[in-house]
């Protein structure tokens, strides 16, 4: 579990997953730690062909998020944006 993991409350875990909390630099670290990743792979996008991290898929859930909060068409469209730039989408991907 995450929040085990990262040695933090489970109910602030899930406050972070609803967008409810905006965690600190320390906290980011603890989960990028539990993730086996680095605190930059929340802010990295993922190379041509590189599968994305555990961090990065967690940051890609929280962007998901505050985009279904959002009112503003102008300011989802900021998020859009920022969620494309860190998980592109293959345009020759077959679903």
């Amino acid at each position: 579990m995450l929040a085990v993991d990262a040695g933090i409350d489970r109910t602030y875990v899930s406050r972070l997953e609803r967008g409810m909390e905006n965690p600190t630099v320390a906290v980011l670290e603890k989960l990028a730690r539990a993730l086996a990743s680095n605190i930059e792979d929340f802010f990295r996008a993922p190379r041509a062909g590189e599968a994305p991290s555990s961090a990065a898929s967690f940051a890609g859930l929280q962007l998901i998020r505050i985009f279904l909060t959002i009112e503003s068409d102008g300011d989802r469209k900021k998020v859009l944006d920022l969620a494309k730039q860190l998980a592109p989408i293959d345009a020759d991907a077959k679903t």
